[in-house]
Formats: C-alpha cells, structure tokens, sequence
C-alpha cells in the first residue's frame, strides 16, 4: 500500500509553500487520482504527486540563455560578498549558498 502524507509534508518533500501545492491542486498539476480528500483535508500520494509534476515538466523547454547563468553567478557573487563580510564561518558560508542553489 502507498503512504499518503498531509499538505505540510508534501510541500516540505518538493521544497516548495503549501500555497504552491494549493496552486498546484487548482490548475491540474496535481491530478485528483493522485489524492484523497474528505471534507477540506487532502492526503496525498507523494510517488504518484512526483510522476504527474514530471510528466508535466517533460514537455516543458528548460532551455536557460547565458545572461541568466552570468545573473545567477553575479547573486551567488553578491550574496557571498554579503556573507562573509557579515563575518561568517566558511562552513556557514557553503550551507547558506547551498540552500539560495535550492532555490533558484
């Protein structure tokens, strides 16, 4: 049997805002066979959640230009300058980038 998991837990599994997954729920993303909902709580089927978001993001073009990698780099640039000048530790350094990396 699947294991269905409230909406706080699948937002923190896709690392996105309970509103994404809202957002999602709406416009289809998220197809209805892939939750149970009973009266306004949905619980969701976190394997078959993942399968439909990458079917959907299949037929989508990631093509990313130049300019935004050089725009990526320069925030990474400009966030660690922040950092550090703020005074912190080099391992503290690298988790605060990594999770702005997450982000993008």
């Amino acid at each position: 049997m699947s294991s269905y998991m409230v909406i706080e837990d699948l937002a923190k599994h896709f690392a996105v805002s309970i509103s994404t997954i809202r957002n999602w729920v709406k416009s289809g993303d998220i197809p209805a066979d892939t939750y149970v909902k009973v009266s306004s709580i949905y619980r969701f089927n976190s394997a078959k959640v993942e399968a439909a978001l990458l079917a959907r993001d299949a037929g989508k073009d990631v093509t990313v230009t130049q300019s935004e990698i050089e725009a990526t780099g320069d925030e990474l640039e400009s966030l660690a300058t922040t950092v550090v000048s703020a005074g912190a530790e080099d391992d503290e350094l690298h988790s605060i980038l990594d999770e702005y990396e997450k982000d993008l």
